[in-house]
This record gives C-alpha cells, structure tokens and sequence, in this order.
C-alpha cells in the first residue's frame, strides 16, 4: 500500500510541476505583454474556426484513443493494448 502511495503522490507532484512549468510561469510572464500596433482585432470567423480546430484536435487525440481503449476493455476484459 505504502509503495503505491508513494506513486500516485509522485505522480501527482510531477503534474503539479508539468502545469507551473508549463502554463503558470509563461502566463506570468505574457501576462504584461502588449499587442503590437499592426495586429488586428479577429473577424468574427477567426474565433469560430480556432475553436472548430481545438474541437478537433481534442476529439482525435484526447477522447478517440481513451474510447479505444475502453471499448478493447470491454471486448476483452484486459488492460492489454490490441495488436496491430
């Protein structure tokens, strides 16, 4: 049990570091940046077609592999991932 705690705490402190490495310290640091002068403000399809892409990136490559993976479970009844 103890060796198993000490994973997921380890686990759970490299998340931590992953997100203050990754997110918190570069949003400290653009934070007080200032557009320049020649960008211009998005037209109304700007927004609508980065949030289709995002959508998309994050269907193929987030919830595709997991539903996968969860429906290989299911049929087989093991954690092992399928062969090709």
């Amino acid at each position: 049990m103890s060796r198993t705690l000490t994973l997921v705490i380890g686990a759970l402190i490299m998340l931590a570091m992953a997100t203050l490495v990754l997110v918190a310290l570069p949003h400290r640091e653009l934070q007080a940046e200032v557009p320049p002068a020649q960008l211009k403000p998005y037209t109304l399809a700007e927004p609508r077609g980065r949030a289709t892409c995002v959508d998309k990136f994050f269907r193929a490559v987030l919830i595709a592999p997991v539903i996968g993976f969860v429906s290989d479970f299911e049929k087989n009844g093991t954690l092992h991932q399928r062969s090709h």
